[in-house]
């Protein structure tokens, strides 16, 4: 009862759990040698009843119906599978080192497996990992965010994870210092990501504030709109919440003098808006239009004035 109870949690969670929670009650039936008892086959099925019942009730015109739109065209998408965005993307973050941690765990994973003759338990993992990872980036074909690139690769870790810690981490080995090894990798790999995370975000933080300094000395505004073409994108990664970071980085430093800068795509995103508006403050790409009763003057005081178009480019320094 409580096993169901968790599944179906999990199944509010997010309808992507479904591949984690097969993949764990498959597990347990290999670990455990479960071939022959009901009660596992008994989760599978509560499972597969679970999800195709979430399944049935998502609305195509929905935001979970777009989600999984891309797997209606499965075929299509894996035959231009290396040109895809989601694969571009992980290429991209391996490179980087981001994946590094996961990609040496898996190896060791593997290499665990083989040297202890677990073939079949290989062979799952494996195979269970390779699907899964093929399914996000079809599903996710599209992209996203660097950030939410990231969140939706998050439930690949528990094919990684799960292995590493039932089977490695607990193993007795039989080399003195294997332990220590594998704990030194971990370490090593997990702090190069929090400097690389770290850099990032420090850069990120002083490149907006020097597009703040630089685009309201030129327009004297606080209140600026530029397009992405002028900018350093791969610096700002995320941007949707760009407006509100620099309107509260803005605030913080001198309370006083509120600035905020709007990225759009193109200037004919704002044909339909009067930017000679002064008391609008422009937030964010899916709700754009704020009034500035919803800012607290307590916080921010960002002045009554139109917005200004800062058509020059501002390269990183």
């Amino acid at each position: 009862m409580l096993g169901s109870v968790l599944i179906v949690i999990c199944m509010f969670s997010h309808p992507s759990t479904l591949f984690p929670v097969l993949f764990v009650l498959g597990f347990q039936i290999v670990d455990k040698k479960l071939y022959k008892k009901k009660s596992i086959y008994l989760f599978i099925l509560v499972t597969i009843i679970v999800y195709g019942l979430k399944y049935l009730s998502i609305d195509k015109n929905s935001y979970e119906g777009d989600q999984i739109a891309p797997f209606y065209n499965f075929f299509s998408i894996i035959k231009n599978f290396i040109h895809i965005s989601s694969f571009h993307f992980f290429i991209r973050f391996v490179l980087n080192g981001v994946y590094l941690l996961p990609i040496i765990l898996f190896v060791i994973n593997m290499i665990h497996y083989y040297l202890r003759r677990e073939y079949f338990k290989l062979l799952y993992i494996s195979s269970a990992t390779a699907v899964f990872f093929i399914l996000l980036m079809v599903i996710f074909s599209r992209g996203d965010s660097d950030l939410g690139m990231e969140k939706n690769l998050i439930p690949l870790w528990i094919f990684i994870a799960l292995p590493f810690v039932h089977d490695v981490l607990f193993q007795e080995f039989r080399y003195k210092y294997s332990r220590a090894l594998i704990y030194s990798i971990i370490v090593i790999a997990g702090l190069s990501g929090f400097y690389r995370a770290a850099k990032f975000s420090l850069e990120r933080s002083s490149y907006m504030k020097q597009i703040i300094e630089v685009a309201s000395e030129s327009t004297n505004s606080g209140k600026i709109i530029i397009e992405n073409k002028n900018l350093d994108m791969d610096k700002l990664a995320g941007t949707w919440s760009i407006a509100n970071e620099t309107l509260l980085m803005s605030s913080v430093e001198n309370p006083g003098e509120s600035k905020t800068f709007y990225l759009v795509d193109n200037l004919d995103q704002l044909k339909n808006f009067d930017l000679n508006t002064k008391d609008v403050y422009l937030c964010v790409s899916f709700w754009p239009e704020w009034n500035y009763s919803t800012l607290n003057p307590q916080y921010f005081n960002l002045k009554l004035a139109p917005y200004f178009i800062y058509k020059e480019p501002i390269p990183f320094k």
